[in-house]
């Protein structure tokens, strides 16, 4: 991750943009130290190992994102033997294995050798993933919107401190986010919101993601 880009001051902004722009602007810049410092204590930087469950069309993209940091290993465990094979060989530090997530004991020998598990699979599946997670003190990553099986999970998750974290859309979602840290931040000091306007859709480019915002 690099820090954030300075902002020069309004510059080819609408003065509404600006200011939303400058709130959120700080937030970033403070919270991406805290995160940089705090990942450098718990010794993030190290090699990060990713169990990625499912091989389908999405999965690519992900495999071609994630390996681009030399640090981190994918293994691509699916059912379908020649999809899983066909991403091993396309791309570096990635290893495939065919499994049947339903059958016993298979996840609960994968799992606890990876840092992070991101799960491709059928949402009816999720939470058989999630268990497993929750028991072996492993994050898991979806795509897939919270189904009640799933949210019935969330205390369990808490007490293990895993985090599970699904879809939560772009707009309404991550928007929806910001804003209410936002809110928290000015009612914290003391003031009062009084009014709020939010601008969203657009995605940056894939080799300029990789910052903060």
């Amino acid at each position: 991750s690099t820090p954030p880009l300075a902002l020069n001051d309004g510059a080819n902004f609408p003065p509404r943009v600006w200011r939303l722009l400058r709130i959120n602007w700080h937030t970033y810049t403070r919270q991406y130290a805290l995160s940089m410092s705090a990942a450098v204590a718990s010794g993030m930087a190290r090699a990060h190992r990713v169990l990625l469950l499912g091989s389908g069309m999405t999965a690519a993209p992900l495999v071609e994102y994630l390996t681009r940091d030399g640090t981190t290993s994918v293994t691509v465990a699916s059912n379908a033997k020649h999809e899983a094979r066909q991403l091993a060989t396309s791309y570096p530090n990635t290893s495939a294995i065919t499994v049947d997530i339903k059958s016993d004991g298979i996840l609960s020998n994968l799992i606890p050798n990876h840092n992070l598990v991101i799960s491709y699979v059928p949402y009816q599946l999720h939470p058989i993933v999630a268990r497993q997670c929750i028991n072996h003190g492993v994050s898991m990553v979806t795509a897939s919107y919270v189904k009640p099986p799933l949210r019935e999970l969330h205390d369990s998750a808490c007490d293990a401190s895993v985090t599970l974290l699904n879809e939560m859309g772009l707009d309404p979602g991550i928007d929806h986010m910001l804003a209410m840290q936002c809110f928290d931040e000015v009612h914290s000091k003391g003031g009062k919101v009084v009014s709020f306007e939010s601008w969203c859709g657009g995605l940056p480019a894939l080799e300029y993601a990789n910052n903060p915002l």
